[in-house]
């Protein structure tokens, strides 16, 4: 979890064992192609909220900022 200006969200957070040193560009979402998965996601959540909290300031854009996954959508032809 990472205290930003606006507020705290979710982020993937990334450790080489050294202490954080990069963190995603956009905050994680739940997300689920079924119920049971969207259940399953919230559950990832909810465990995010026993971890450290970060500091925004500690992740510097230029260099720490990872891009989040790319979303891609099926081709319906």
């Amino acid at each position: 979890m990472v205290r930003t200006a606006d507020g705290y969200a979710i982020y993937e957070v990334y450790d080489d064992g050294g202490g954080p040193e990069a963190r995603t560009e956009d905050p994680a979402s739940p997300f689920g192609e079924t119920v049971e998965e969207l259940a399953d996601d919230g559950r990832y959540d909810l465990a995010a909220l026993q971890q450290p909290v970060f500091d925004d300031a500690r992740f510097h854009r230029d260099r720490y900022f990872l891009q989040s996954p790319a979303v891609y959508e099926e081709d319906d032809a």
